[in-house]
């Protein structure tokens, strides 16, 4: 039995692209204005971009819009916010359990619990 239909492309509307959407007309960069460094200048604009995490270009167009950058988070904090919350929601749900069956069942654990927050909230609070 044969098909005669011919393949019928897919439904763009439904059609999943993919990726970051495109910027609205107002907010694209389309305008490049040329600046002059000398090779010093130029070797420091790439290590400070390179330290925060970005190209040359955005980390000048930051500073000369700004006078300043907005520096990412490092990896080191957002892995340790992360940890505190999840201990915080390991805390809670032992409070949920402590009301539920309590105090004295999961004293312990609570008091663990809380510990270790405490000990990953210094860390963050080095970060700040």
């Amino acid at each position: 039995m044969e098909n005669n239909q011919e393949p019928q492309p897919p439904d763009s509307s439904r059609k999943h692209k993919g990726g970051r959407p495109p910027l609205p007309e107002e907010q694209k960069r389309t305008v490049c204005k040329k600046a002059y460094f000398t090779p010093e200048e130029a070797n420091f604009v790439e290590l400070v971009a390179d330290e925060n995490c970005m190209s040359d270009s955005e980390y000048i167009n930051q500073m000369t819009m700004n006078g300043f950058v907005k520096a990412p988070i490092s990896h080191d904090f957002a892995r340790d916010f992360r940890a505190a919350a999840n201990m915080a929601g390991n805390l809670n749900q032992l409070a949920h359990q402590a009301n539920k069956a309590g105090y004295t069942s999961v004293a312990k654990d609570l008091l663990f619990e809380r510990s270790r927050l405490h000990n990953v909230l210094d860390l963050i609070y080095s970060w700040i």
